[in-house]
């Protein structure tokens, strides 16, 4: 089936059956390699054709959606223009972090000149793992989770992100994988 009804096809599909035409006739007339591939497949699911008020109710959902995007692209221009661009070109240089992953680990933990070290940025994170101490025995545990619960969200995504791609994250992650099952 179509894997994205907003895509190319799906989009010639919805408009055929809310102008009216059966879906025959849509797959027969069309242009489209995928809509062609997969026309069996579209004609066994399809079968009928939408009543007045269903046609209604798709071009009002089709309208929402649209608008619905062209909100998104208007709150992602404003996001461009809230960050500092020197801060976020750091950001996305990182493997998994795209615009705006950048701008909500930007937005999470604030000015980058308060912190000293890296060290700080991690223990006000919350990434430090605890350290227990005794007769000599030094044990570390998990994370502390003191922080940001967002950022550590965010932060599992970027790691996710970034074993999937081919480089020293992907590794490291594999060797520690091995390690622990």
């Amino acid at each position: 089936m179509l894997s994205d009804i907003f895509g190319k096809a799906g989009t010639e599909l919805v408009e055929g059956l809310m102008a009216g035409k059966p879906v025959k006739v849509i797959l027969k007339t069309t242009e489209n390699k995928q809509l062609h591939a997969l026309s069996e497949e579209i004609e066994a699911v399809a079968q009928g054709s939408l009543s007045e008020n269903d046609v209604f109710v798709l071009e009002q959902l089709i309208r929402a959606i649209k608008n619905l995007d062209e909100q998104i692209k208007q709150i992602d221009k404003r996001i461009a223009t809230l960050t500092d661009k020197r801060v976020m070109d750091v950001l996305c240089s990182v493997p998994g972090v795209g615009v705006l992953v950048g701008a909500t680990i930007s937005a999470e933990l604030g000015d980058p000149t308060r912190y000293g070290n890296c060290k700080q940025v991690v223990s006000w994170c919350g990434f430090a793992p605890s350290v227990h101490q005794s007769a000599g025995v030094t044990v570390l545990g998990h994370i502390t989770k003191r922080g940001s619960r967002v950022l550590r969200w965010i932060m599992v995504e970027v790691a996710h992100a970034a074993v999937r791609t081919n480089g020293r994250f992907r590794g490291m992650f594999n060797r520690i994988s091995v390690k622990r099952g």
